[in-house]
């Protein structure tokens, strides 16, 4: 895969990475076919082809190597080494080893194959990156351990200090939590449970699509899990906020449920409402549905690469317009529904097409009608709002950083070597 004068710029500039006196030989191996595990290959290889990177304990690499691969099918690169080498260079996990292959992705994507490897050499032999990479890996430590800040004067913790500090810490936590919850339930929920049958008479009388029969699955749902909170709260009803706190962690799961769904009957009960006002004419009602559709559809034209989906973008925003302008039209739900058809088409193509760039990760549940991030039509013709597309997404991106940011440093045989990959 390398041409004769990527060769030999490796060979001319390998030397001149600073690399320390440790390093005694770079060995580079670039594979068009690999296992999905990298290590794997670079083993095999080793073994069959170059037994001189196998030290002769025969479960570590050569001391000396310190060895760079990249394999493009699946697209992964690694950096292996002596032990030696990787004592010295902080390779075998952690920061500096995923620094290190980080550092040849860009390249690597753009087949620029020499200059990926020959970053990958300069970044593992950098001396001050390795100091500076430890020191991260220590401080991440310390801080995963609650050390540091008030802790430093006394040192690092013990394991089981740490794992009693987190106890304490969430205790409180869950105190604090029951305290608020309870604080709500008492505001809310007595007032909520009398409304609750006036609550189910207008969910049942919506008529428009926009209430469809996953919606009123919604509604039935927290509505029955609110009626089974009667005992729940009774349980906690001879609490007062002078109560103790060891009293509030006793109730703490309780609390934490009732006051969720009690929110829940309270949001289902406002976006019910709405569409009950959209159904019977409420121009303001009307105007705010249309105006959050609005600047949904904004954010994706405005983030939308390609331009005939922009286009398509700018096309419903002015159908959008049109139906603004006529808020008391005796048609209008039905303009409106079939305007969420034609968005919801839009944004599955937007879907499809820009931000399919990863694996999908995220859990792909649209809100519903209790929860506070649900907009009025979700789920009507299959809509979902663009912004959801887009936290999907976005999560989604985190999910693949974060794998491709952590080294794999095991070998499927149980060899030691030294050093990891990751995919690009």
């Amino acid at each position: 895969m390398l041409k004769p004068i990527e060769v030999q710029r490796l060979e001319n500039e390998t030397a001149q990475q600073g690399l320390p006196d440790v390093v005694q030989q770079v060995d580079y191996l670039v594979f068009a076919e690999n296992d999905e595990n990298l290590n794997d290959t670079v083993e095999e290889y080793a073994r069959d082809n170059r037994p001189d990177l196998i030290a002769p304990d025969d479960d570590h690499f050569t001391d000396g190597h310190l060895i760079v691969a990249v394999g493009y099918d699946p697209q992964m690169n690694g950096v292996y080494c002596g032990n030696d080498v990787c004592d010295q260079l902080d390779l075998w996990s952690g920061k500096h080893l995923n620094r290190t292959l980080e550092s040849a992705k860009d390249f690597l994507r753009d087949k620029a194959i020499a200059s990926g490897l020959l970053a990958s050499v300069a970044y593992a032999g950098d001396e001050e990156a390795v100091a500076q990479d430890r020191a991260d890996s220590d401080r991440a430590d310390k801080i995963a351990l609650g050390v540091g800040g008030g802790f430093a004067a006394v040192g690092l913790m013990s394991a089981g200090g740490a794992i009693a500090y987190s106890r304490r810490k969430k205790k409180r936590d869950r105190i604090e939590e029951a305290r608020s919850d309870y604080d709500y339930v008492m505001k809310h929920y007595a007032d909520t449970a009398q409304r609750l049958d006036e609550i189910d008479i207008r969910a049942h009388s919506l008529t428009s699509p926009l209430a469809n029969a996953e919606l009123r699955k919604q509604w039935a749902d927290v509505r029955d899990r609110f009626l089974e909170l009667d005992n729940a709260v009774q349980s906690f009803r001879g609490l007062s906020v002078s109560a103790d706190d060891d009293t509030f962690h006793e109730h703490y799961a309780e609390l934490n449920t009732a006051e969720e769904t009690t929110l829940q009957v309270k949001t289902a009960e406002q976006n019910i409402e709405t569409i009950y006002q959209v159904e019977h004419g409420d121009e303001g009602a009307r105007l705010e549905l249309l105006n959050e559709l609005k600047s949904d559809l904004l954010q994706a034209e405005t983030t939308v690469k390609s331009d005939s989906l922009r286009a398509r973008v700018t096309e419903q925003i002015s159908k959008l317009d049109t139906l603004r302008s006529d808020l008391s039209a005796p048609n209008f739900l039905e303009q409106f529904v079939v305007l969420l058809g034609d968005v919801s088409m839009v944004l599955a193509t937007v879907d499809a097409q820009e931000f399919s760039d990863v694996d999908r990760e995220a859990d792909r549940t649209p809100p519903a009608v209790y929860d506070t991030n649900y907009r009025v039509g979700t789920g009507v013709n299959n809509y979902v709002p663009f912004y959801l597309m887009a936290s999907w997404h976005d999560s989604d991106v985190q999910a693949h950083q974060a794998a491709e940011s952590s080294a794999n440093t095991s070998f499927s045989s149980g060899f030691s070597g030294g050093g990891g990959s990751s995919s690009f």
